[in-house]
């Protein structure tokens, strides 16, 4: 009932509120200021799990204090309450602690700091290479699959677009580069969660979600009703009864689920708008990059009511249906202003 009572905030007052606060930005022309304070925000947060991860999670330079999860259901460790760790990852046949930062998951802090690059990259006109290539690293020691994919498929794209107008013998030997190292840490990636658990309880989440789904198509089971999805999935998970056994990992398939087309319309309405006016338009083909990099994190990620999704959510009602033609020359201020 606690976490039902924290989403209805976030629909009721956290998501008008971040309207208000786009639309403020629209009107006095700082879009684009707002969007940099969020990587900024964001950047200092990955300065600040990388050191924490580093000298505490994994040199122990000094001895945290445990404490419960009543998420998780199991003990985790804070250190000065400003670093967690929740998570834990098997590699090369050991055990290291997945950089979680202050969020609960790995997979949450993955997303934060996916839109953090994706905003970085495709939104802001500086393309600050330092912040960029923190972000990535840090995706990289969250080991989340999703993270480290995007991640790198979004940085790739970045840097071949950047050369590919400049043909030259170093042009050429960066698009190889760059793409000959994609390849091979999306594969490693893949490999080192095929056929493990992780694999399994995502294909599952996919067959009981399109089945709860298809029960009340139009209009869903009732919001946050995980009793239907739970009675679909495999019979085993639900033997286990354990936290990891029962979780959803389809952002799109719990919004489908919960209101059916009816809330997945009201969701992604403003994306899909600005995705058709993209196609049509030269100078928005970088953005539409983003946003469909954007649009497979959110479908492959539980993050359908968390709050940074309300947020963006929000700046996407503001900035394509207010004033499309403003809304761009707005976002196209520069930060130092």
């Amino acid at each position: 009932m606690e976490w039902e009572n924290t989403i209805y905030f976030y629909f009721l007052v956290f998501f008008p509120a971040s309207v208000c606060y786009w639309y403020a930005r629209f009107l006095d022309g700082k879009l684009n200021v707002s969007v940099h304070r969020f990587v900024n925000i964001v950047q200092l947060l990955s300065i600040l799990s990388l050191a924490c991860w580093v000298l505490f999670s994994n040199l122990h330079l000094i001895k945290g204090n445990t404490m419960y999860s009543g998420w998780s259901g199991t003990n985790i460790t804070n250190y000065f309450w400003i670093h967690f760790d929740t998570q834990t990852q098997s590699i090369f046949s050991g055990v290291i602690t997945r950089n979680t930062g202050i969020f609960l998951e790995a997979p949450m802090y993955a997303y934060t700091l996916l839109c953090a690059l994706y905003a970085e990259l495709f939104i802001s006109d500086e393309h600050r290479m330092p912040v960029i290539i923190i972000l990535l690293i840090t995706l990289v020691t969250t080991f989340s699959t999703t993270g480290i994919i995007f991640g790198v498929l979004a940085v790739a794209y970045y840097i071949i677009r950047r050369h590919v107008t400049h043909i030259s013998p170093v042009g050429i030997v960066m698009v190889t580069i760059v793409a000959g190292v994609s390849l091979w840490v999306i594969k490693s990636a893949l490999s080192s969660k095929t056929g493990s658990t992780s694999a399994t309880l995502r294909n599952d989440d996919l067959h009981a979600g399109m089945i709860a789904w298809m029960k009340h198509p139009f209009f869903g089971n009732g919001f946050n009703n995980m009793h239907v999805i739970h009675s679909s999935m495999a019979a085993w998970r639900l033997k286990d009864g354990s936290v990891g056994a029962l979780g959803f990992t389809s952002g799109v398939l719990k919004i489908l689920s919960d209101g059916g087309i009816y809330l997945f319309v009201a969701y992604f309405l403003p994306l899909f708008s600005f995705f058709s006016t993209a196609l049509t338009q030269s100078k928005t083909k970088e953005k539409l990059v983003g946003l469909i990099l954007l649009l497979a994190t959110m479908v492959i990620t539980f993050v359908p009511y968390s709050p940074l999704t309300m947020y963006l959510i929000s700046f996407f009602y503001v900035y394509y249906f207010l004033d499309n033609k403003q809304s761009e020359q707005s976002l196209r201020i520069s930060v130092k202003e």
